[in-house]
């Protein structure tokens, strides 16, 4: 799909997804008119800045109706670690036209051809970059509202919603928020989705050994969490699960001495390259093992029978 936009006068700011994948912006040079109705693409040159890139200015969001009707996922939290944090290396949009990963797009493609049964969702990305549970981020570049905080505007806005993926927290954790706050707010997210009559599943936490954000005590935060993570089960309507993403990429620290010993992203050869190289975000092979952690039985999807 193609979407022309033209922005008249002076834009002081300008909402902007800095990680689209599968994404691409086209730029005419400033003050050359208006041209959403071209078909060539001369016009689409801009200089003195970017005339191009795996981003998305403006469009937030693209409604398609089916008249099948057909259900809803939303997918939220990318799992990037702030990538303009010196040292990090967050996988993201190359010149060579490597784009960065999303959850979405892995379950869009396995719902369109599967043999599980599973009703082909529409499916929502509803990710935001360094986005926490539980804090408000202001006044920076990346995170903005919580996942408690947009749960109105970014997932029980969309149409006939069946279900939520969250694989949100690692950034609360590398941020210094306790296990106790962060299950905290995952047990409100439940609560108030179930309510809607929406089921939840959630991605347990990946390892951040080796980063410097992951000290001992943000490590058994994680811990912590992937704990509590492991008991979200339940067969009642319209019912919530668990996936386990640590374990998809997770192995054993050989340095470690505690017992059970720490673990930390894969950096084994390819394809079991599951680190980035900061030991926080994951490769892409890594966000395909996570990805393959939900895809490989699509029917944890689908709600419980309705009472």
């Amino acid at each position: 799909m193609l979407v022309s936009f033209h922005l008249a006068n002076s834009s002081q700011y300008i909402p902007e997804h800095s990680w689209a994948s599968n994404a691409v912006n086209y730029f005419s040079a400033v003050g050359s008119g208006d041209h959403t109705a071209d078909t060539s693409d001369t016009a689409f040159n801009g200089t003195g800045g970017s005339s191009w890139g795996y981003f998305t200015d403006v469009i937030t969001g693209m409604d398609v109706v089916s008249e099948a009707g057909q259900p809803t996922v939303v997918t939220i939290g990318d799992g990037l670690v702030d990538n303009n944090v010196s040292g990090n290396h967050a996988v993201g949009w190359n010149s060579s036209g490597g784009a960065s990963f999303r959850l979405a797009n892995s379950l869009a493609v396995a719902l369109r051809s599967n043999t599980q049964g599973v009703p082909d969702y529409g499916v929502v990305a509803g990710d935001v970059p360094g986005n926490h549970v539980v804090n408000d981020i202001a006044g920076s570049h990346v995170g903005g509202h919580s996942l408690l905080t947009r749960l109105d505007e970014d997932i029980l806005t969309e149409p006939q919603i069946d279900t939520v993926v969250i694989a949100e927290g690692l950034q609360d954790i590398v941020s210094g928020t306790d296990d106790t706050a962060i299950t905290s707010a995952y047990q409100l997210l439940l609560d108030q989705l179930q309510a809607w009559g929406i089921k939840t599943v959630i991605l347990n936490v990946t390892p951040c050994d080796g980063y410097a954000g992951c000290t001992a005590t943000a490590d058994d935060n994680r811990q912590a969490v992937n704990q509590w993570v492991s008991d979200v089960s339940g067969d009642i309507w319209p019912g919530s699960a668990f996936i386990d993403a640590n374990g998809a990429v997770a192995v054993d620290d050989p340095t470690s001495t505690a017992i059970p010993s720490e673990l930390q992203l894969s950096a084994q050869a390819a394809p079991l390259d599951f680190d980035s190289g900061d030991h926080v975000n994951l490769s892409l092979n890594g966000y395909a093992a996570v990805a393959g952690a939900l895809t490989n039985d699509l029917t944890v999807l689908m709600p419980a029978q309705t009472p």
